[in-house]
């Protein structure tokens, strides 16, 4: 049992340098000793200042926990160490450092590594919008690792409806995703915006430049 007192919010590094949030879904909280990453499911996001609807939390609360679940086995994906229903909250092991945090060249030298999780996933039948460096993080051991299993979706399943999705997304990404192909009527495909990504997202200054692995993926 973990209690989250006293410990503090992680954040990611923005382009200037200065601390900017990881994602708008949970409140990411590190205890002191930096090896206990606690994901808090919460209405109340203090970390983003959004009120979150229940359903909203619900919906990514129960990906996070089935999908660290599915993929518990491989070496990339953290170890579990609790789950709190009642407080929807999910603690997993974090003994490192988020690949946004390094020089570019160091970041660079991950990219391979995260293609190689990326094309893992989806043999698995699913695709995980959360692909960005900051996504992930390296031990201190050297390995690569990768968090925010709440945005992995079935690719025989990728609408989700639109209520859901825009209470977490980023101001930046409701421009890029408001529009078809990317959202259809009330709901947004995950499938295009994970293709859309795949050829677009960089690390460091590299493309991803994966979107031909999977255009004949429906």
């Amino acid at each position: 049992m973990y209690t989250i007192k006293n410990w503090r919010y992680l954040y990611k590094i923005d382009t200037q340098g200065g601390k900017c949030v990881l994602q708008h879904t949970y409140e990411p909280y590190i205890n002191k000793q930096q090896t206990v990453l606690c994901l808090n499911f919460t209405c109340n996001n203090l970390y983003t200042n959004k009120l979150l609807g229940e359903k909203t939390v619900d919906f990514f609360f129960e990906r996070e926990a089935t999908n660290l679940q599915r993929f518990q086995s491989y070496e990339w994906c953290p170890k579990i160490l609790d789950i709190d229903l009642n407080k929807k909250q999910i603690f997993i092991d974090f003994d490192g450092i988020l690949c946004n945090h390094l020089e570019t060249n160091k970041i660079e030298s991950f990219i391979d590594q995260a293609r190689s999780i990326i094309r893992t996933i989806a043999r698995q039948g699913f695709g995980k919008i959360s692909m960005h460096s900051h996504c992930f993080f390296v031990t201190r051991r050297g390995n690569l690792r990768t968090i925010d299993f709440f945005s992995c979706f079935p690719f025989h399943e990728s609408l989700v409806s639109s209520e859901i999705v825009e209470e977490i997304l980023s101001p930046d990404s409701v421009l890029a995703f408001s529009k078809f192909p990317f959202r259809k009527n009330d709901q947004y495909d995950m499938l295009e915006i994970y293709k859309f990504l795949l050829a677009n997202d960089t690390w460091g200054s590299i493309k991803l430049g994966m979107k031909e692995d999977f255009d004949n993926v429906n």
